[in-house]
């Protein structure tokens, strides 16, 4: 048995097939709850990606700071690592205030908003009115 690739399989099609295709397989995509909160889903992932960038620039923060103690590491260099852990912190923030002010149209946008809510340091008095004006949206009222 002989493996055919995607590529090859691809190739093998009309050009004309393809452009008749593709439109027709978007327009037959139901409409799901994922799809109808995709943006805020999208931004639940870039904000957990921003945080991992944070994270990250922590780390080397850290590590360019024990150098700097040890005299291995100027002043600048430590400077820069702060520099770039605040650019994380300034997205993750932006993103985090970004999403609290989106309004979900389903409840798997409602859980996404949530998962944010529990990862994020947001305040009680923001968290309750927030989600209470989200229940009430997605139920219609």
């Amino acid at each position: 048995m002989t493996m055919t690739s995607r590529r090859d399989i691809l190739k093998a099609i009309p050009a004309a097939s393809l452009a008749a295709i593709v439109p027709a397989a978007a327009a037959t995509v139901p409409e799901t709850d994922e799809t109808r909160d995709a943006d805020l889903l999208r931004l639940e992932a870039q904000f957990i990606g921003a945080l991992h960038w944070w994270d990250r620039a922590t780390d080397v923060t850290a590590a360019v700071e024990l150098e700097y103690d040890a005299g291995t590491s100027t002043l600048a260099r430590l400077r820069e690592a702060e520099d770039a852990e605040a650019r994380c912190a300034a997205v993750a923030t932006a993103l985090a205030a970004q999403i609290r002010d989106t309004r979900p149209k389903t409840t798997v946008g409602l859980m996404s908003k949530l998962r944010v809510f529990e990862r994020w340091n947001f305040e009680d008095d923001e968290i309750a009115p927030a989600i209470m004006a989200d229940a009430k949206a997605i139920m219609g009222g």
